[in-house]
């Protein structure tokens, strides 16, 4: 498996480039189930459709989102997040916009009437390091990819956007415990697709 990472456009670059192979089976993208559920709402220039030029072979997971903040904010609950916003300028970053970590900073600025200015960055790597340089303040980022910076000291974490506990960060408390919103679940799917035209046996092959 060769790997070629394309950030940019909510995945959308790489979804693209996946719809545009040969029907072969060979090319593959990874994406959030945001690519074909908000992409297309919010991206007017894109050269395919994702719900039309791209088969889903497998829903291989689904993830969370994780609230963090850097430790120089000086926030330590999502409480204190939301009182700080109301005084002081609080900017938070994603993945870009339309991607998960967008979603759920938007719906939790909804419920709580907080005030967080998005930046929006090209892929979740440069998001998280945002976060970790103080570029910005927080971030709603997938939990897999900060939680080694938790462990480490390195972003305090507020809460997980699921309505269940996190495996991976069991004592982080849920969006739906600590905003006493029972059955809040901003969680999300990851797809693996490939070119439409794909034969049947090949799609049935990779999932």
């Amino acid at each position: 498996v060769i790997v070629e990472t394309r950030p940019g456009a909510g995945n959308g670059l790489a979804a693209g480039a996946a719809a545009k192979a040969d029907p072969d089976g060979y090319t593959l993208v990874l994406s959030p189930d945001t690519v074909v559920t908000v992409n297309p709402l919010i991206y007017s220039k894109q050269t395919f459709d994702a719900r039309t030029d791209l088969v889903t072979a497998s829903v291989l997971a689904s993830f969370t989102q994780m609230l963090v903040c850097n430790p120089a904010t000086g926030v330590q609950s999502v409480a204190d997040l939301i009182a700080k916003s109301k005084n002081e300028r609080i900017m938070y970053s994603s993945g870009g916009a339309g991607v998960p970590g967008h979603l759920a900073a938007e719906m939790f600025k909804q419920i709580t009437g907080a005030q967080l200015e998005h930046v929006p960055y090209r892929g979740p790597s440069p998001a998280t390091l945002a976060v970790l340089s103080g570029e910005v303040n927080c971030g709603f980022l997938a939990t897999p990819t900060v939680m080694q910076h938790v462990k480490g000291g390195k972003l305090v974490a507020l809460a997980v956007s699921s309505d269940t506990p996190s495996p991976l960060a069991p004592d982080v408390p849920t969006l739906a415990k600590v905003l006493n919103q029972p059955g809040l679940d901003v969680s999300f799917r990851l797809l693996l697709q490939t070119a439409r035209g794909t034969p049947a046996p090949v799609i049935a092959t990779l999932e």
